[in-house]
């Protein structure tokens, strides 16, 4: 310790003083800017006197206090009472350097507490609420060092070895207080007081009151003014017991306490520990802060008590150690209040138990009542869980009467809101429904979710449903549909309406819940068509639709996981069934649908699952082909026509009317026109079309042959009513087959000479007569049901007259076919044969060219395969996927011949050889030019088939004087054998 007393402070002195300084400092921290700076220049003139005159100095000393007060400032919440009297104490001792000029020590003392503040706020600390109850010295130094303070104002000049003694003196102090040793602080503090006195009484001034007095006079408070302050301690609030809850013991407290009373040697630690005891209680319970400042208030009086007992001399001893044991002595005195203190608080502490108990008991109370807001009115919830939150916050402070009373707001709120949620359910539905059932409902489902039900049935309908349904039944009945909305749309979609009906729905399937499955899962959620099924499909027997939807069965989730077959089949089944409904438009069009499981399927489940396979998503014409027979084809109206085509017209048969369907792929707007003229008899009329005699079950000629052929004969609108009419009338035409031996039984046989017939020679002569006599002749006429425009085609109306025999048409066919015009006809024709046997040469060359390429291509592809090319190729794959390949590298066959395709390694026999390529000549018109041969007009039409010139249309067009004929449109009768005969 410097002798105060003494001379000049020495550099020795200097470096002490930044020694202690720097241990109460944090460390290294930045500088506020150009500080730095300063301090390099200030190091080299330590002891120095500055000019007074120096105010560049002085003004950045200055700056460099307002930021360090400023960081103080903001460190504030998290400083402890240590740290802000040091703080305090470095802040005047550099104002007061500056004011006597010697601004290289207030830069050194700001920079350590620049340092040392820095190194606070790197910590980052909580901010706490600070109640430190410090030892009952602590009050006595604080006042000690305030009057030190004062009397060093005193000084008019305080040069520097002084200052320095003064600021490592200030040092040692603030140590000794932050160290908890306080007996060693006052001691000091009373050095300084004394050696401050000298330095005024040096300068010719009244020597001050005594420290010990002027502490007195101030702090000093009688011992009577401590029962005023024992009242507010019985409502100080806690939150458990003091003595279980701290580190010491009620037992080691008394132990403490009566220690104090007995040994003043033990004054010291005794104090220590007690403020221990304080400190540990306070991090626990910081909230707590009336009970602690009452505490911190006795300490103090019981200080103040000891303080003012002793005599100055007390206060002037050099031996700090001493001094602070005998002024605890007089602690034994306060022990009264100690233990009064402990008693109250246990008294406390047990009434805060109850209160705390109390709380627990209304927070479960409350909380069940939310639960009830919950169920009854929701919407209501969120501002009671704040009012809950409030409650808990309060208790958290230990505040249990506010507390307490906030959640009985809650509560309270709480009842007023269900009851007005209750009589608002009641005021909508009383009216329709009994006032004892609805008072049962809203017990068993909550008044939110009554309203809900109320909401999505209408008030009325849950009146009526009360009337069919038990109050455990529509619980029920809610959970089996799913919710209110469910619900309502099984009784408006499926039960139509009427609560009866759904109760025997459900009766039917014993709950909802299959049916509500098979709606969203098989239905696509589309309840409507489920109901238009029942209504129009089954004619509203539950039964009936209960049959069929069990070949819908939902399959079991716990089946599914396990991958069973049959439940993933269920599944498949449904999928299939939602996709046809939604994806094939059938959703779109329920009534369609109802009539095509009654009546298209018989109502077979199993029917109906083949339509939709045919129709899936991976098989042609898909589920847009169903859409597009229902959209574009328009199908859907009247809605039973797709069920009575599937029917009637393609015999129950989801093949065939796939097969129609693909037939019209792209071509719907034919199918819409002819079933627009057929009408209610559309299925008979595809029917009669595909049969045996006609389109021999082949549903997809009926575009390629019959539509397709209107159209080409009658086309755009020009053609439209005309082929609207062949479209009519077509169903009621039927085609007796004439065998081809009717030339065999004539004497004269229909044939011509090879010299007559020239290149046409190899005609089939006998399928020409039977043609013409089918057509032409009232005997052999093939053809019924059939009309020319208004007129019937018949034996009454055929080309020749009823007398008329096949010899004699054989005869006259020949002779105008040797005729002179006839000869010069079929001449006119050899060359339209010789382009078209060209032409078919052509076409064969040209496919025996392509299977010799392709039979080639496999076989040079299999020699490169087998001459290297194989290994070669796993090698090249192998150092792609980079893996090893054992063994030297294949050679390189070299490039591969164009793929081939499968089948090159057996290429099979070489065909034959294509030879020169013919001529390569367009395919010629068709020609059919006429000729007369008397009063009869024929018609000539030749070709090349099957590898031979022929005649292959020869018919007469028409006989002057006979009106029949020339009336007859014999074009009419072409289309219609085209379009239907296959």
């Amino acid at each position: 310790m410097l002798n105060l007393r003494s001379g000049k402070a020495t550099e020795e002195d200097y470096g002490k003083l930044r020694q202690e300084m720097a241990g109460l400092s944090g460390g290294d921290s930045p500088l506020p800017p150009g500080v730095q700076k300063l301090l390099t220049e200030l190091s080299t003139t330590v002891g120095k006197d500055a000019s007074p005159e120096d105010k560049d100095q002085r003004q950045v000393v200055e700056d460099f206090r307002d930021e360090l007060q400023g960081l103080l400032n903001r460190l504030v919440p998290v400083l402890k009472p240590d740290e802000v009297a040091l703080h305090k104490a470095w802040l005047e001792l550099s104002a007061k350097s500056c004011e006597l000029n010697k601004y290289e020590l207030a830069m050194k003392v700001l920079q350590d507490a620049w340092h040392q503040a820095k190194a606070i706020e790197a910590e980052k600390r909580e901010p706490a609420v600070v109640l430190h109850i410090d030892s009952p010295l602590r009050p006595v130094v604080d006042r000690a060092l305030e009057e030190v303070g004062k009397v060093a104002a005193q000084l008019d000049e305080l040069d520097a070895d002084l200052a320095v003694q003064f600021a490592l003196l200030a040092s040692m102090t603030h140590k000794a207080m932050k160290a908890g040793e306080y007996g060693v602080a006052l001691g000091l503090a009373s050095q300084w007081f004394t050696s401050a006195e000298e330095a005024v009484a040096a300068q010719g001034r009244q020597r001050m009151v005594p420290l010990r007095q002027r502490i007195e006079d101030e702090v000093y408070i009688p011992n009577a003014e401590l029962k005023k302050l024992e009242a507010p301690l019985a409502s100080v609030p806690h939150s458990d017991k003091w003595f279980n809850e701290s580190s010491v013991s009620k037992a080691e407290w008394d132990g403490v306490l009566q220690g104090v009373v007995q040994d003043g040697k033990t004054v010291q630690a005794a104090v220590t520990q007690a403020r221990q005891a304080c400190e540990q209680e306070r991090l626990r319970w910081g909230q707590e802060k009336q009970g602690a400042t009452v505490l911190l208030t006795r300490l103090k009086l019981v200080v103040s008590d000891a303080a003012g007992a002793d005599e100055d001399k007390r206060f002037q001893s050099a031996d700090a150690s001493d001094i602070a044991t005998q002024g605890l002595r007089k602690l034994g005195d306060g022990c009264t209040a100690w233990q009064t203190l402990a008693a109250e608080w246990e008294r406390a502490a047990q009434a805060s138990e109850a209160a705390r108990d109390a709380f627990a008991q209304s927070e479960e109370d409350t909380k069940k009542k939310l639960l009830a807001v919950t169920r009854e009115a929701p919407a209501d919830r969120a501002p009671l869980d704040l009012l809950l939150a409030a409650g808990q916050q309060l208790a958290a402070g230990r505040d249990w009467v506010a507390a307490g009373a906030k959640l009985e707001e809650c509560r309270r709120t709480a009842d007023e809101k269900i009851k007005a949620q209750r009589d608002g359910v009641k005021l909508s539905v009383g009216t329709h429904c009994e006032a004892a059932y609805l008072e049962d409902l809203l017990d068993k489902l909550g008044a939110a979710e009554v309203k809900k039900l109320s909401t999505a049935l209408g008030p009325k309908v849950l009146g009526e449903m009360s009337l069919q349904f038990k109050v455990g039944e529509m619980e029920q009945l809610q959970k089996e549909a799913g919710d209110g909305k469910g619900l309502k749309a099984l009784l408006d979609d499926v039960a139509g309406g009427k609560a009866a009906d759904l109760q025997s729905l459900r009766a039917s399937f014993g709950s909802l819940a299959p049916l509500q499955a098979v709606a969203k899962d098989g239905f696509g959620g589309k309840t409507k068509t489920l109901g238009t099924l029942l209504k129009t499909g089954f004619a509203g027997d539950s039964g009936k639709l209960k049959t069929f939807l069990d070949g819908y069965p939902n399959p079991d989730p716990d089946l599914l996981k396990a991958n069973n077959p049959a439940a993933l089949k269920a599944q498949k089944d449904q999928e299939n069934l939602k996709n046809l409904l939604n994806t094939g438009g059938l959703n779109d069009n329920p009534e369609a649908f109802a009539h095509l499981v009654n009546t298209g399927c018989a109502g077979d489940p199993a029917k109906l699952k083949d339509l939709h396979a045919k129709f899936s998503a991976t098989t042609p014409p898909g589920l847009a082909g169903m859409k597009a027979l229902l959209d574009t084809a328009n199908l859907k109206t009247p809605p039973e026509r797709l069920a009575d085509i599937l029917k009637t017209g393609c015999s129950s048969s989801a093949e065939n009317l796939k097969e129609l369907a693909i037939g019209f792929d792209g071509k719907m707007g034919q199918l819409k026109e002819a079933t627009g003229q057929w009408g209610d008899g559309s299925g008979a009329a595809i029917k009669g079309l595909t049969d045996a005699r006609h389109l021999n079950g082949d549903f997809q000629a009926l575009q390629k042959n019959f539509t397709a052929t209107l159209n080409q004969r009658y086309p755009g609108s020009g053609g439209k009513a005309d082929r609207e009419f062949m479209i009519r009338v077509a169903p009621e035409f039927t085609r007796a087959v004439l065998p081809d031996d009717i030339n065999a039984t004539l004497a004269d046989k229909f044939e011509l000479d090879p010299a007559d017939a020239g290149s046409f020679k190899d005609s089939d002569w006998n399928h020409l007569l039977m043609h013409v006599c089918e057509r032409h002749l009232p005997s052999s006429f093939a053809f019924e049901g059939a009309k020319a425009a208004s007129t019937p085609i018949n034996v009454h109306n055929s080309q020749f007259p009823v007398d008329w025999t096949p010899q004699r048409i054989a005869t006259l066919m020949k002779e105008a076919l040797k005729s002179a015009n006839g000869k010069q006809t079929l001449l006119g024709l050899e060359d339209r044969a010789r382009k078209a046997e060209e032409y078919a040469k052509h076409v064969e060359w040209a496919a025996r060219t392509i299977a010799h390429d392709c039979w080639q291509a496999r076989v040079d592809y299999r020699a490169w395969w087998n001459g290297g090319g194989r290994q070669r190729w796993i090698y090249d794959k192998k150092m792609e996927k980079g893996e090893v390949w054992n063994g030297p590298v294949p050679p390189d066959p070299g490039p591969a011949p164009p793929w081939p395709g499968q089948g090159f390694d057996n290429p099979g026999p070489e065909p034959a050889q294509p030879g020169a390529e013919p001529p390569n000549t367009p395919e010629p018109p068709w020609i059919t030019p006429t000729f007369w041969y008397g009063d009869v007009e024929f018609q000539l039409g030749v070709d090349y088939r099957n590898g031979k010139r022929q005649i292959v249309q020869y018919f007469p067009v028409q006989s002057v004087g006979t009106p029949a004929i020339t009336a007859f449109p014999r074009y009419d009768m072409e289309a219609m054998r085209d379009a239907t005969i296959k």
